[in-house]
């Protein structure tokens, strides 16, 4: 994967030239026709070990989920072409014991690209570390608020002709807000999931019915909800994840 491929840049960078400033070809890794996201690292160092060391360092990153990828490999201090390099690879620059000259940082505010740089390399994993985290693709996990009973169906008069739910919560509560969604049930099959047009108890809106509590629900629409039916409120809550990428900060 990236490491085989990054040390063969290291290579070619020892062969290459002796200038400082030499920058290594792009390395460009397959996703094998699989869409997931990726960090492209552009790496400069101060020295060849120190680029074979953190190129060796990364040997311990193993994470699917997100792929670290070496973009480029060089020498000497960040350029305006290694912000170029990372801008169009949609990656972030890597410095190990060089800087970020000034003249540079008219690059780096425009293209927007992150740069990370230190002189210890366990503390360069780390800043590595996350920044895959904030690449990782969040997850969606479903918190059931509350659960009713339907008792009664019976139908709104006047204009509005539409069937009410008369429940009574179970468990939890009900809360009608704009995070809050509802779905119906019948067994195990979903009559309805989306918004509820009010919640009502003694004729007031309300905004929470809490268990054991009783109140009217109308849904906005001729819904074929019955007696038996249950009723669940839940939300919806992003988790972000991170790598398993254990860096031991000395």
């Amino acid at each position: 994967m990236i490491l085989n491929e990054a040390q063969d840049l290291v290579k070619i960078s020892r062969r290459s030239t002796q200038d400082s400033d030499f920058v290594s070809p792009r390395l460009t890794v397959s996703s094998r026709g699989s869409v997931k996201p990726s960090l492209p690292l552009t790496i400069k160092a101060d020295t060849q070990g120190s680029l074979e060391a953190v190129i060796q360092s990364l040997k311990s990153y193993s994470q699917e989920e997100v792929t670290l990828k070496v973009a480029m490999t060089g020498l000497g201090n960040i350029s305006d072409s290694d912000i170029e390099m990372a801008a169009s690879s949609d990656g972030i620059v890597v410095g190990f014991n060089v800087k970020l000259p000034k003249s540079v940082s008219t690059s780096v505010k425009k293209q927007q690209i992150p740069v990370i740089t230190h002189n210890v390399i366990y503390h360069l994993l780390a800043l590595i570390k996350d920044q895959l985290n904030s690449r990782m693709l969040p997850t969606y996990d479903e918190v059931i608020a509350g659960e009713a009973n339907i008792l009664q169906v019976f139908q709104l008069r006047g204009r509005r002709k539409a069937p009410v739910a008369g429940c009574r919560v179970k468990n939890g509560s009900l809360q009608n807000s704009k995070k809050h969604k509802f779905r119906i049930l019948r067994g195990k099959n979903v009559i309805y999931d989306g918004d509820v047009s009010s919640i009502k108890q003694f004729k007031e809106d309300v905004t929470e019915v809490r268990k054991e509590a009783e109140c009217g629900i109308a849904f906005g629409g001729s819904l074929d909800f019955r007696e038996g039916d249950v009723i669940q409120c839940y939300t919806t809550e992003r988790v972000q994840k991170t790598v398993s990428w254990n860096v031991d900060i000395h």
